[in-house]
């Protein structure tokens, strides 16, 4: 009789333990159980089965998870308790096991990440997309820390980055090479080498051609001890070092080479400012150069081209662009090169109100543009020829960003008036005449679709464009 006691007391301690062998989220151990609702069926023996769900009363965002006891399949849901945010297997201790994925928080139903858990802990390859399910990255995980190879990418509109470094124990140690691909190419943009997530020694950036561009050296503690940019042919373009900090901000000692290796400029930069202070300019010939009054980071700023031309002046107010500005060059008209001067005003590092460009021909001053800036964009602009007709001028409506554009005939007779969308998605065809003053047909675009047939000084057909959306997409 001790036999059949026995076993009938095993099975009740069986059933006894299957009953209080019950999964329950973590965060669930915070709140009493009235606070955590859902539908948690058990069968005739008291056991749970089906689809036990655990959502939190107050409606917290990711407290809300089901776990299925006849398949072992876990969710985890959002706020509405419907779209999937991460699923998977647990085992029989209510360990994550097999594959799991992982979705995007805003996209319902793609793939964030997917790779395996091995008793709760994630193990071999991880594998990261984007919206689109484009591979944007790989982890190597052993028993749940990275161990191993990273790869991430970023995908740009021209070009994709891909980074690949080298993990062991959750610590970044090894060599790290970013690549640019583009097309069908791609080459090595920069290498490193790192010891507990800091480079140390040289991070080498290379051109297409394989060429080093820039070299940044670490010091043991992982900062920069030294920073070296290079031209095409490999002479020095730059070099910079750190200075100690004034008060909190950062100070860099910044020295420029001409291409042919002689000195150009020794400046200091403050807190990512461009110029603080300015210790010497010279031209490629050794000459020294007039370069303002600028001192500890306010004063007027001369800046000159590689020939020893004088380029801009700039007035700075505690390291910020703000003032008169005047701007330099040449320009030519009926084959003719002239110097320019162009004058305005800078406000905090911004383009703003009126603008005139001018030359000097026999003696006399002649504007050939007038310019009005907003935020550094020009939203009106007048050109002229020599003897002062209007050319060309343009206008921006700030509020919808309608911009007209109208061309004159050198006699100072509108020859086309058009209509864009800012910046440059053409919209309507509002005049189209010829050089006597005749109508002209200008095609079929309207509102940003058709044809658009665009004639020389002299009245020809010059051209005919297919245009959608705005956009030229065929030219005979």
């Amino acid at each position: 009789m001790k036999k059949p006691f026995l076993s009938i007391c095993l099975l009740l301690s069986a059933v006894a333990f299957a009953q209080t062998n019950t999964f329950m989220p973590d965060w669930t151990k915070n709140y009493s159980p009235s606070e955590i609702e859902g539908n948690r069926p058990v069968n005739s023996n008291g056991q749970p089965t089906g689809e036990w769900q655990y959502f939190l009363k107050s409606s917290i965002a990711y407290s809300n998870e089901t776990f299925n006891y006849d398949t072992y399949i876990y969710k985890k849901l959002a706020q509405n308790k419907e779209r999937v945010i991460e699923t998977g297997k647990l085992n029989s201790n209510f360990l994550k096991t097999g594959i799991w994925k992982l979705y995007h928080d805003y996209i319902p139903n793609k793939v964030q990440f997917t790779g395996a858990y091995l008793d709760g802990y994630k193990e071999g390859v991880w594998t990261e997309y984007d919206y689109e399910n484009n591979i944007v990255g790989t982890t190597y995980y052993v028993k749940g820390s990275i161990d191993g190879t990273v790869m991430k990418v970023k995908v740009y509109d021209d070009f994709t980055v891909k980074t690949t470094s080298q993990f062991k124990n959750d610590i970044q140690n090894g060599e790290e090479i970013e690549t640019i691909v583009q097309g069908n190419k791609e080459y090595v943009f920069s290498k490193a080498t790192y010891v507990n997530f800091k480079i140390t020694g040289d991070k080498i950036n290379y051109t297409v051609q394989g060429d080093v561009i820039a070299i940044t050296s670490h010091n043991e503690n992982g900062s920069i001890s030294e920073k070296k940019e290079f031209f095409e042919n490999g002479t020095l373009k730059k070099l910079s070092k750190p200075l100690p900090d004034d008060d909190g901000k950062k100070m860099w000692e910044h020295i420029l080479y001409y291409p042919n290796g002689n000195f150009k400029m020794k400046y200091i930069e403050k807190n990512y400012r461009s110029y603080y202070n300015i210790t010497s300019l010279k031209d490629i010939n050794g000459a020294d150069l007039d370069f303002g009054t600028l001192n500890n980071g306010s004063g007027t700023l001369k800046s000159y081209t590689d020939d020893g031309k004088l380029n801009s002046v700039t007035t700075v107010k505690k390291m910020v662009n703000d003032g008169p500005y005047s701007e330099f060059g040449t320009i030519r008209f009926e084959g003719i090169e002239y110097p320019y001067k162009t004058t305005g005003q800078i406000n905090k590092d911004v383009k703003e109100g009126a603008y005139i460009s001018t030359i000097e021909k026999d003696g006399k001053t002649i504007t050939f543009q007038t310019s009005t800036f907003y935020q550094s964009i020009p939203i009106e602009q007048k050109n002229y020829n020599l003897n002062g007709v209007l050319q060309k001028e343009f206008s921006i409506d700030k509020s919808t960003g309608k911009k007209e554009e109208i061309i004159y005939y050198p006699s100072g007779a509108i020859k086309t008036k058009l209509q864009f969308q800012y910046p440059d998605a053409m919209l309507n065809v509002l005049v189209s005449k010829g050089p006597n003053g005749e109508d002209l047909d200008y095609g079929t675009l309207k509102n940003g679709s058709g044809t658009y047939k665009k004639y020389d000084m002299d009245g020809k057909l010059e051209n005919t464009h297919t245009i959608e959306d705005g956009k030229i997409v065929t030219k005979k």
